[in-house]
């Protein structure tokens, strides 16, 4: 997968849209925002894709509706797959934020525990 753009159509008021673009933000993953009820052509172009509710949300690969913490959590997990965290959601947001960034650019080595000074181990 490559460090997919993500779009959010959203329209103002709507509590399912608020709780996906927090739920987006939390998990460091960058998006951008189109308002429906300022934009009647994306609007037009969901209604006819099939979309009956907001939030839609668009990745290179895939869509859905709704407030789906498990599609955002598996998006996230894609992109930590890249930085070789397999199995865990990386805690380090901003590499999320560098994917997305990066849009297929060769990645940085992946995180190293870091050793903290009581002798545990940390997620870096």
């Amino acid at each position: 997968m490559n460090n997919e753009p993500l779009t959010v159509y959203s329209n103002e008021g709507c509590m399912q849209c608020t709780a996906t673009l927090r739920a987006l933000e939390a998990a460091g993953l960058e998006f951008e925002v189109v308002n429906l009820s300022t934009d009647p052509e994306a609007l037009a172009k969901l209604k006819a894709a099939g979309f009956l509710q907001a939030p839609v949300v668009e990745t290179v690969d895939h869509s859905w509706s709704g407030f789906r913490p498990d599609k955002i959590d598996d998006v996230a997990k894609r992109i930590d797959r890249r930085y070789g965290h397999e199995g865990s959601l990386c805690t380090n947001a901003s590499h999320r934020r560098l994917a997305t960034a990066l849009r297929g650019a060769p990645l940085p080595r992946p995180c190293e525990p870091i050793r903290l000074a009581s002798g545990r181990r940390g997620s870096g």
